[in-house]
């Protein structure tokens, strides 16, 4: 998480890409997000920017679900990071597409060595932090705006190796212990 923080910090990407990292908004929602939907140290999350038939990018005023529509509290780093920029029309990213914001990331990966992942896999990022936290599924399906549980355990949520590590030692020490 580190990496990718530092490898995006001041560059035209950063933001959308923390979005997706530290809130685990959708692509679609993000584009959306406007200035007034961010206050008091929350964002509203609500409607989507999508290609439409013409794989024109359109405005919706809905999100991908009902349970999409949410609001959350916005981590101090990237409260730190949005008010550090220039407020340039109603959108908070502004003048970048999806396929621009890729194109952009997948060149930093490239320039710090980084394996190549998509703007969604950061998103699966957040659900699988959430998971090592022991952060309920409730709570993780709604910060996420899933509306069950199947996508978040099957789709998204996703084991750590250090994690793995950490339990094998816990279930071999109690194991050493009874022995």
């Amino acid at each position: 998480m580190h990496t990718i923080i530092s490898s995006v910090y001041g560059e035209d990407i950063e933001i959308p890409v923390l979005f997706a990292l530290l809130l685990g908004l959708r692509q679609s929602e993000i584009q959306a997000l406007k200035w007034s939907n961010y206050r008091n140290c929350r964002i509203y999350v609500k409607g989507a920017i999508v290609p439409n038939e013409n794989n024109k990018l359109i405005e919706k005023s809905t999100n991908k679900s009902f349970t999409s529509t949410r609001e959350l509290a916005v981590p101090d780093y990237l409260i730190k990071r949005l008010d550090s920029i220039e407020h340039k029309g109603d959108y908070i990213v502004n003048n970048l597409t999806p396929n621009m914001i890729l194109d952009r990331f997948f060149k930093l990966q490239e320039k710090y060595g980084m394996r190549r992942f998509t703007m969604h896999s950061l998103r699966h990022a957040n659900a699988s932090l959430m998971l090592q936290l022991g952060i309920s599924d409730k709570y993780a399906m709604e910060r996420l705006g899933h509306s069950t549980p199947y996508m978040l355990k099957t789709i998204y949520q996703h084991t750590f190796d250090e994690e793995h590590r950490r339990v094998a030692d816990k279930v071999n020490k109690a194991i050493n212990d009874l022995l």
